[in-house]
């Protein structure tokens, strides 16, 4: 039976594309996210920021190189190991070396006993300036003076505290000083207080009133003319006419008798 052949059939159907949908672009404001104007002005932004940052870091760079470099110190076994490994690399000899390790510890006793000096120096100053307030305080309050007075013993007391505080011997002047000023303040709030009470004991004075500028003695009391009465007219006007005081006709009337005489003119 021969092979039937299949017939085929031809589909006349018309292929229908399916149609995508164009989505329509929305217009964005430039001030807006996503627009123009933003765009310019962000990117400008982070522009700025990079080149602030660039700056920033330059500056730090700048300061770091412009800060003295501290120098490095060396211990003598440092410097002895340092010479040896030049010794042995042939580098400077023995003799060199020796020297070199000699002229450093010199160096570094001469440096030594110059921070001593000024330690010394700075530590007697402040001894001395310790030293010559409690002096001035001793100076105002007399009491001091007696170990047995009760401003003695308050500010024994105060001070062996502030030894006890500072770690150092109660006879340190700068002890003494702290001892003194808790227990009496300043040398200027003393100082403050005595011309208060010198004021105090000035105005609780009798008050007495005296006659100024005039230049004329105060009136004369009753009585106090008794000795014109021994005196003959003859000298009372004599001095009159000379211009003498009360005072001085007074003086020249205890040599006067009563028995008139011839006065000079």
């Amino acid at each position: 039976m021969a092979d039937e052949e299949t017939p085929v059939v031809e589909n006349d159907t018309p292929v229908v594309e399916e149609a995508v949908a164009e989505t329509p672009e929305v217009e964005i404001h430039p001030l807006e996210p996503g627009g123009k104007r933003f765009q310019e002005v962000y990117g400008d932004w982070r522009t700025e920021q990079a080149r602030a940052a660039r700056a920033e870091a330059d500056l730090a760079a700048l300061r770091a190189q412009q800060q003295p470099r501290q120098p490095v110190q060396y211990t003598p076994e440092q410097i002895a190991t340092y010479l040896q490994q030049q010794v042995d690399q042939g580098q400077i000899t023995p003799m060199a070396a020796a020297n070199y390790l000699s002229q450093f510890n010199a160096q570094q006793v001469a440096t030594r006993t110059a921070m001593q000096v000024e330690q010394a120096r700075a530590h007697a100053t402040k001894l001395q300036s310790a030293g010559a307030e409690v002096n001035a305080f001793i100076d105002r309050i007399p009491a001091l003076k007696d170990v047995n007075s009760a401003d003695f013993r308050k500010v024994s007391d105060a001070a062996y505290s502030a030894s006890d505080d500072m770690g150092l011997p109660v006879s340190d002047l700068r002890v003494q000083r702290i001892a003194l000023r808790q227990v009496y303040g300043s040398l200027d709030k003393i100082a403050k207080v005595e011309g208060e009470r010198e004021s105090s004991r000035r105005a609780s004075l009798p008050h007495t009133e005296t006659r100024v500028g005039s230049g004329r003695p105060p009136a004369a009391k009753a009585g106090d003319d008794a000795w014109k009465k021994d005196v003959p007219a003859e000298y009372m006007a004599h001095w009159k006419k000379r211009g003498y005081t009360e005072e001085q006709m007074k003086a020249e009337a205890r040599y006067v008798t009563k028995t008139p005489r011839q006065v000079r003119g």
